[in-house]
């Protein structure tokens, strides 16, 4: 059983691999992220990231994690909104 897990976790790291290699958008690129609070813990299914620079919204998933369209590289400040507050400010740098 411990063997199966050991190989399924394998092939996710191998597919996840294959998506940060890929670049099908060009010179765009992503930014992907985890939510989290104070404490570290991810937020659970409702903060919002906001790109103020490019006036864009995404919404963290079950698990704490979102991830931009193709962006074009830059800096990007990062804000994190829970309840329709904005509760951290972070920056992000997508590469060409």
């Amino acid at each position: 059983m411990l063997s199966l897990a050991g190989v399924g976790f394998a092939l996710c790291l191998v597919i996840i691999g294959s998506l940060i290699l890929s670049n099908p958008g060009g010179s765009n690129g992503q930014i992907v992220g985890l939510a989290l609070d104070d404490a570290g813990q991810p937020y659970l299914l409702g903060a919002t990231v906001h790109l103020p620079e490019i006036g864009k919204t995404y919404t963290s998933n079950g698990q704490g994690f979102f991830r931009t369209d193709r962006i074009a590289p830059g800096s990007y400040r990062v804000e994190y909104v829970v309840g329709g507050q904005k509760v951290a400010t972070d920056y992000a740098t997508v590469a060409q």
